[in-house]
């Protein structure tokens, strides 16, 4: 069943990267050019926030498929809430994706609006709260991982 769900994922996460990207505006050159800068730096000259940035960037990185010093290998995602303990699930070999991070990183970049406005036409009400629904606009834009 694992290898099974593994096909699936790796032919569903190249389209929801390339989506993801695009919702960003960016281009895979774009992409590239940040990863190499950002991940070449040696870890002893990165401070305690950038070591945590480098971790979390890592991670989201894993959960495409798309980290540059792992050639493409492809992990089982789960996607998780704060308050579910990471270590569970990388004890099950997933990587764990962790909705209200990605809501904050959509949010920081100026793109929350266009999940939100497609989740409330999609019949989720405004009155639910916005990490929700910038969660459930990115599984309609397909940007989120599976």
């Amino acid at each position: 069943m694992k290898s099974a769900m593994m096909a699936e994922s790796v032919w569903r996460r190249k389209e929801q990267w390339s989506n993801f990207l695009s919702f960003q505006g960016l281009s895979i050159e774009a992409y590239e050019s940040y990863a190499e800068r950002s991940l070449s730096r040696p870890w002893r000259e990165l401070s305690s926030s950038q070591k945590r940035g480098r971790l979390l960037s890592e991670q989201f990185l894993r959960c495409y498929g798309t980290h540059p010093l792992e050639g493409g290998k492809e992990h089982l995602v789960a996607w998780r809430s704060l308050f579910m303990p990471p270590e569970l699930i990388n004890a099950f070999g997933f990587v764990p994706f962790t909705l209200e991070m990605f809501a904050a990183q959509v949010s920081m970049a100026g793109r929350a609006v266009r999940c939100i406005e497609e989740a409330e036409e999609n019949g989720f009400s405004p009155d639910l709260c916005s990490f929700i629904k910038v969660a459930a606009g990115a599984i309609l834009l397909d940007i989120l991982p599976t």
